[in-house]
């Protein structure tokens, strides 16, 4: 087994730091060359960890579909035992009544749409009350819900799915499969005999408390294609977040995989102002991917690989070009301009342990390619055009892999890593006509001098 101590793992941070000065040629006899520790690239392979696991099938007699009532946010979707047959039952907890019920003899599957601009909570509620002293052996089938939170206002509504279970007895499904655009929350234990897939657009946070499989795949994937077009050629607030937290949590099963992806993909081409005169596009977005792992927490994978994995990716495409109305020379025909905001981060630390008996991965990955170009000899007007052309790209953010306090790592073979690759082509190309000053200083003149 590779052990390696929270203080050598602290030290292997990343925050996109620049390169080190070369190195002097060194005079005299060769010293004998001093042991290191060496970390190798690992070539990229596909892990069952690394994506979600295989769903069961379900008969369409399995399949409950459910709208949440307009004057009910709160639904339970719980196991039942009622003359010695269990079953699954949609409570609204609002109204104080059953939207549906069938009996637990097969696979189910519970689809539930909720309210637009309205806040949802959906409980998963695995327990249940036999009648008699301990738990009675029930054939297990698996159980897959499906949470569609509806469109959320910013800072306004929000939605969320959570597993709160209370016994005596607890249900143990064959596999448990929980999907939702918002969040997931774990505030109890959870035990399934095969698979645990947990999937979220938003966040996933298991508080305090046991998640045990064959299998396990917690994941989110937030993924943006657009921004919020406030004006015409100002693409903003293309904000992709997602982040899984565990806190003094314990996952155990053969292979784990804890998986944040986050991308935008955006591409803002140029809108006129100023009577035409002006040409401009304007980005401004971010995706920002972290997994936390604090307190107490143990994650085991006892026969497999363990992957603790945050991505962060920005494709952004910011374009202008000027066109007939580009006349006047002492003003801008086109301004192209990019902020963008990428980060990945990966924290380990308290007196979390992390082990494995094949592989351990920890790390995060940040990728920006940005492209922003006011090219002024583009375009079927291109040949007549004056003004000035201006093209600017920011792009801030960290990629970090923190292995802090003193937690620990423990594996068959350990790769830890943050790696980031930034790609940015920034181009401003003069009109025909070209630029000449005027009585105010154009944006332009006033970036010339900065």
């Amino acid at each position: 087994m590779v052990k390696i101590p929270a203080l050598l793992q602290g030290l292997l941070r990343r925050a996109d730091a620049g390169g080190q000065p070369p190195l002097k040629p060194r005079s005299g006899p060769r010293l004998p060359r001093r042991k290191t520790m060496v970390f190798e690239s690992l070539e990229p392979r596909l892990l069952l960890s690394d994506s979600p696991l295989a769903m069961p099938s379900f008969a369409s007699a399995g399949i409950v579909n459910l709208v949440t009532p307009l004057t009910s946010g709160d639904i339970k979707v719980e196991t039942i035992f009622q003359g010695g047959i269990p079953k699954i039952r949609i409570w609204d907890n609002i109204a104080g009544g059953s939207l549906a019920e069938i009996t637990f003899d097969r696979n189910i599957r519970v689809n539930i749409q909720g309210r637009d601009a309205l806040s949802d909570l959906v409980t998963v509620d695995l327990g249940y009350d036999d009648g008699v002293a301990g738990t009675s052996a029930l054939t297990s089938y698996a159980l897959m819900v499906d949470f569609n939170g509806g469109t959320d206002l910013a800072l306004l509504s929000n939605d969320t799915l959570r597993v709160l279970s209370s016994g005596p007895d607890f249900y143990a499904a064959t596999s448990l499969f929980l999907k939702s655009t918002d969040d997931i929350q774990f505030n109890s234990a959870v035990q399934v005999q095969g698979n645990l897939n947990v999937e979220s657009q938003e966040a996933i946070s298991v508080n305090g408390v046991a998640l045990t499989a064959a299998d396990m795949y917690l994941g989110v994937t937030k993924a943006v294609t657009d921004g919020v077009t406030l004006l015409d050629g100002l693409n903003l607030l293309g904000d992709a977040s997602g982040s899984i937290t565990l806190s003094g949590a314990t996952l155990q099963a053969a292979d784990i995989g804890v998986i944040v992806n986050t991308s935008v993909n955006v591409n803002t081409r140029s809108a006129s102002y100023a009577s035409n005169l002006i040409k401009i596009a304007t980005t401004q977005t971010q995706s920002n991917a972290a997994i936390t792992v604090s307190g107490a927490s143990v994650l085991h994978a006892t026969a497999g690989a363990l992957t603790v994995r945050a991505t962060s990716t920005v494709n952004a495409t910011t374009s202008t070009q000027p066109d007939s109305s580009s006349t006047q020379s002492d003003m801008d025909a086109s301004i192209a301009l990019s902020f963008i905001t990428s980060t990945a981060n990966v924290s380990i630390g308290g007196s979390a342990l992390l082990t494995s008996t094949g592989l351990l991965t920890v790390a995060s990955n940040n990728t920006v390619t940005a492209t922003t170009r006011a090219d002024g000899g583009a375009g079927s007007s291109s040949g007549s055009a004056v003004g000035g052309t201006v093209a600017g790209t920011v792009i801030g953010g960290a990629t970090q892999t923190a292995i802090a306090g003193t937690a620990s790592l423990s594996g068959g073979s350990i790769a830890v890593s943050a790696l980031s690759s930034r790609t940015v082509d920034t181009q401003a190309k003069s009109t025909q006509g070209g630029a000449t000053s005027g009585s105010t200083q154009t944006t332009g003149q006033q970036k010339l001098q900065q």
